[in-house]
């Protein structure tokens, strides 16, 4: 969780340089909560199940919702979703295809280390990440879209 907090302070500052001091310093907060719930997830692991494949069903759904109302919020947790936002708004990408895209970077990077099993799977899980974020934007947008038309008839 040490490692997380410097990375993420990293990537805090390359957004604050980019996207300005009022997000970075909403990015700050969630920046230093996120080592503290990591260091948390130890204590609740034997509440998951015994399927890898569930729990890392159970983990992309919890994280695909954080991300999601950080984004709402016009905030992000100061690590790869900080850089993602850059590009996304540098490039007039969305949010989530950059999320996903470089998760699956990163993922590929790890292959030396982790292998190639993981860095496969490491692939898959955020690239159904940036996927599922895409899908909930896609749905509140359409939702808010939805109630303009509803209260401009009534």
């Amino acid at each position: 969780s040490l490692l997380t907090l410097l990375m993420n302070l990293s990537c805090l500052l390359i957004g604050t340089c980019f996207l300005g001091k009022k997000f970075g310093l909403r990015c700050v907060y969630i920046s230093l909560l996120l080592p503290l719930a990591m260091a948390l997830i130890p204590e609740y692991e034997p509440l998951l199940t015994s399927s890898p494949f569930i729990n890392c069903l159970l983990f992309l759904v919890l994280l695909t919702n954080g991300q999601c109302i950080m984004l709402a919020l016009d905030t992000t947790s100061g690590g790869l979703d900080t850089i993602a936002e850059v590009l996304a708004r540098k490039l007039h990408a969305s949010s989530g295809m950059m999320i996903g895209l470089l998760g699956a970077l990163v993922s590929i990077l790890t292959i030396s280390v982790y292998g190639l099993g993981s860095a496969i799977k490491g692939v898959l899980v955020t690239l159904a990440n940036g996927a599922m974020i895409q899908l909930l934007f896609l749905i509140k947008d359409k939702s808010k879209t939805t109630l303009r038309r509803l209260r401009a008839k009534a």
